[in-house]
């Protein structure tokens, strides 16, 4: 189970999850990520680019900030994570590796503390100019994707019959 996404998987070509964030809580059995749950690859490349993750992860086996489990089977493939960054109460770590595989890449996910989460200078791989916005000002004060709108939902008014 994954915020974004169960599974990545590029048995051939190329899959790429990038530009995203989530701030969902997800609770698996197995493999749990903030963005996907597991990363895989054969003889494409599986890769999380520019993402964050807001959420708790929770599972009883791999749980990670950004991916829950990411793996290589037999082939030419790679699984790569990048320019990501995590809520450091979100999971103990940001991704779980298969093995010590060399195409399973993962350079450091950074944790974050929520004061940490709605500064742009703590993302200095995100594009602030033309992909992602911090409404300073708003209800929500983590990036976003410019073009996002992030309204307050008054609860509902409980209606007796």
């Amino acid at each position: 189970a994954g915020g974004i996404a169960g599974v990545s998987e590029a048995a051939t070509g190329n899959v790429t999850v990038k530009n995203c964030f989530s701030v969902c809580n997800v609770r698996s059995q197995k493999n749990a990520g903030g963005i996907t749950g597991n990363s895989r690859c054969q003889d494409g490349n599986s890769a999380i680019e520019f993402c964050y993750n807001a959420g708790i992860i929770n599972s009883d086996e791999n749980a990670g900030g950004i991916s829950g489990y990411i793996s290589c089977v037999d082939g030419s493939g790679r699984v790569t994570i990048q320019q990501c960054y995590m809520s450091e109460s979100g999971a103990q770590t940001g991704v779980v590796k298969a093995s010590a595989d060399e195409r399973l890449y993962s350079d450091e996910i950074v944790k974050l503390s929520e004061t940490e989460m709605s500064e742009t200078a703590n993302y200095p791989d995100f594009n602030f100019e033309d992909i992602w916005k911090i409404d300073t000002a708003g209800v929500y004060k983590y990036p976003v994707l410019r073009g996002t709108v992030i309204e307050t939902i008054e609860p509902a008014e409980e209606n007796s019959l």
